[in-house]
């Protein structure tokens, strides 16, 4: 077996504790965790000791380390880029959470970073891997519904984003406050948004329009509501809403075709309405998980030239792109 890829993992909050060092890394015999990075001592101290896996203050500290060969960027979002870039001219290669960044012009600099650099630059939208995408996305590609003209996207998060507990994500009883700042990359299109805007995309493709609307609770510099839409070639559309909350649980996918619909509710059953009448139903589907293993499992195969990226910084980019635009619109929006 090959030698383990050694990896730093860079933030120990609710995505890079719970999502990479618990849900994937430490699991994997293809990565050798080496080290963690945090923002504090005493987040540094409860990282060692969930881990057992040295953790130091300050992500600067790890990225020139010759024991490492790969960087994982769960930090704000406003550090993405920075990190990102030093990763690369460090020579690691990079694993970045999603969003990629808050904009254009740094997932372009990243991007640079990484080709001038040769490594490899990963983006982890591993909810492209849902059960009850990856079905509905199987069905469509086999036409089960004719063309899709129509696709809607919703999700919502349990309120304010939080800090962890001691043993779970999300669910600590202190508000995340960089994750409602403007200028930290916040907000509800950049928190939640990356998810469904990946997965419209991979349904439908290449976007030739997009426009937004945002709800600002008052004193709020970033949006509780996005609501986005996007238009293809041939006249296809779709609508992508994230709500910080919602009181009424609204499906997680509907996809309107020539021949009929696909409804997929929450997460665990999924139903095609035939234009003939009939219905074809799928139950017992497992719900969204912390997921990611399919996204690390490609990247170590390429770090070793045995394939393509699950979600290349190409992809990633993408997803800014349209929540970049979006945002930008419902904000001129608000100022009408």
């Amino acid at each position: 077996m090959s030698t383990p890829i050694r990896t730093a993992l860079l933030g120990a909050g609710n995505s890079g504790l719970w999502y990479h060092a618990v849900g994937n890394l430490l699991e994997s015999p293809l990565y050798d965790l080496v080290a963690i990075a945090s923002g504090s001592a005493a987040s540094a101290a409860h990282a060692q000791a969930v881990t057992g896996v040295e953790s130091v203050v300050g992500w600067e500290t790890l990225i020139e380390r010759p024991d490492i060969d790969l960087v994982v960027v769960a930090l704000p979002h406003h550090l993405h880029s920075p990190a990102a870039i030093a990763a690369a001219r460090a020579g690691k290669h990079v694993l970045v959470d999603k969003p990629m960044a808050p904009t254009v012009a740094e997932c372009d600099a990243m991007i640079a970073a990484a080709r001038e650099a040769s490594v490899h630059l990963e983006v982890f939208q591993q909810r492209r891997w849902e059960e009850d995408f990856q079905l509905l996305l199987r069905l469509v590609r086999e036409g089960a519904i004719g063309d899709v003209w129509r696709l809607e996207v919703t999700r919502f998060h349990r309120g304010y984003y939080r800090h962890a507990a001691p043993d779970a994500p999300h669910t600590g009883p202190d508000v995340l406050k960089w994750a409602h700042e403007d200028a930290s990359g916040g907000g509800i299109g950049f928190v939640v948004g990356p998810h469904p805007v990946d997965q419209a995309l991979t349904v439908m493709g290449t976007p030739v329009g997009v426009r937004g609307r945002v709800r600002h609770e008052p004193g709020e510099d970033v949006e509780s509501w996005i609501g986005i839409e996007l238009d293809f070639d041939g006249g296809a559309t779709a609508a992508v809403n994230v709500f910080r909350a919602a009181r009424a649980t609204p499906p997680r996918f509907v996809a309107h075709g020539a021949r009929g619909t696909i409804v997929a509710g929450d997460g665990r059953s999924l139903e095609v309405l035939k234009g003939d009448g009939s219905r074809e139903f799928y139950d017992d589907l497992t719900p969204p998980t912390r997921l990611g293993g399919y996204v690390y499992d490609r990247l170590a195969a390429a770090i070793r030239d045995h394939g393509d990226l699950a979600v290349g910084a190409i992809a990633g980019r993408a997803v800014v792109d349209v929540i970049e635009r979006a945002r930008g619109c419902g904000r001129k929006a608000l100022k009408v």
